[in-house]
């Protein structure tokens, strides 16, 4: 979103927003499943990026970019109670999920009075978990694992110029990317539950992880873990120049999550 103007007041501004909530299921009930090699898994990946510019000026010129973006994951993979899986070789219960997301507001304006003001906020939840109540056999490798990717961004910045000129970036406590915040819960997690059976001629291997994945190698059966990015970068820069000025800038990221 862009917004622009010019003449002896001045007044613009320019708001974006823009979310994406996918959720994905799968579920095993009281059913039978045989093969060789099982592979029960959910996975998803959610995306969201809006920018907002605000430009202009006059003798008396004020302007705000906002923007505002929500990303949130839930992804489940459920071996019920009731439910039996025997593979003569390896089985795997998965769940993962990836999100990116990034928010940028860019606020500009001069004027003999002149004030910019930019805010951007990034909200972030995820929920990505396996449960395993059921009955695994295999003859090799049986591996539960729950896995999410983070990488996220945040910009604002505002500029003014003027004899009497104030220019804010992010100046408020509910801007930032924020990770659990509103959206709830921040949640990686592999649950076997106690009823559960599960038996494994090699090795069971129960995991839950932000920023890492695990996989069977065909090969020998042994598990092999990956990298995923984790990563939250929140940028603010304001520039007033003037006699008078008053300038601002404020990035901050919040977490609260569980892995």
């Amino acid at each position: 979103t862009n917004g622009g103007g010019g003449g002896i007041f001045d007044l613009r501004d320019a708001t974006a927003s823009a979310s994406s909530t996918p959720s994905v299921t799968t579920s095993v009930e009281a059913a039978k499943l045989r093969g060789r090699d099982i592979v029960i898994g959910s996975s998803s990946i959610s995306n969201v990026a809006v920018n907002s510019s605000s430009e202009g000026g006059g003798v008396a010129s004020f302007g705000t970019g906002e923007s505002n973006a929500t990303v949130d994951n839930d992804v489940s993979t459920t071996v019920a109670s009731g439910a039996d899986l025997f593979a003569t070789r390896d089985i795997a219960i998965l769940a993962g999920g990836v999100l990116t997301g990034n928010s940028q507001a860019i606020s500009a304006g001069g004027g003999l009075i002149a004030a910019a003001t930019a805010k951007a906020r990034l909200e972030v939840g995820f929920n990505v978990t396996t449960l395993v109540a059921g009955k695994l056999t295999a003859n090799r490798t049986i591996l539960i694992d729950a896995s999410s990717g983070l990488k996220t961004s945040m910009y604002a910045k505002a500029n003014s110029a003027g004899l009497g000129t104030g220019a804010n970036a992010n100046d408020a406590d509910n801007r930032g990317i924020r990770i659990g915040q509103t959206l709830g819960e921040a949640l990686v997690q592999s649950t076997v539950a106690d009823d559960a059976r599960i038996t494994a001629g090699n090795i069971a291997y129960v995991s839950a992880n932000l920023g890492a994945q695990h996989t069977i190698a065909v090969g020998d059966g042994t598990v092999t873990e990956s990298p995923l990015f984790a990563e939250a970068r929140a940028r603010a820069t304001s520039r007033a120049t003037a006699l008078g000025a008053d300038s601002d800038a404020i990035a901050k990221v919040f977490a609260d999550h569980d892995a």
